[in-house]
């Protein structure tokens, strides 16, 4: 076999890996995962996410830690924790978010 055909079946065996390559679900909360607090975006859950194609093929992780409880916090506490502020939807509800 020459150079120039087994170069060719290289690069049509990547572009069809890479064309397989969906990438990634949306993140979920981890099954039985619970948020640590309750309001203010102050709580943490465990999330993951699953690679939609062939092995190796998404950059990226699979898990992540990410803010939760998005209620605003009673008195006497902050409604917000740092880094979230009061957010509105009118008529529907207040929340904490960025």
């Amino acid at each position: 076999m020459n150079f120039s055909i087994l170069l060719l079946l290289l690069i049509a065996t990547v572009v069809l890996a890479e064309d397989a390559c969906k990438g990634w679900s949306e993140w979920k909360n981890v099954k039985n995962a619970n948020c640590s607090d309750i309001c203010g975006m102050c709580g943490q859950i465990q999330q993951e996410r699953s690679c939609l194609g062939p092995l190796n093929c998404c950059k990226g992780e699979p898990k992540r830690t990410t803010a939760c409880g998005e209620s605003l916090c009673r008195f006497p506490r902050r409604a917000c924790c740092p880094g979230f502020k009061k957010k509105m939807i009118p008529h529907v509800k207040f929340y904490c978010g960025v």
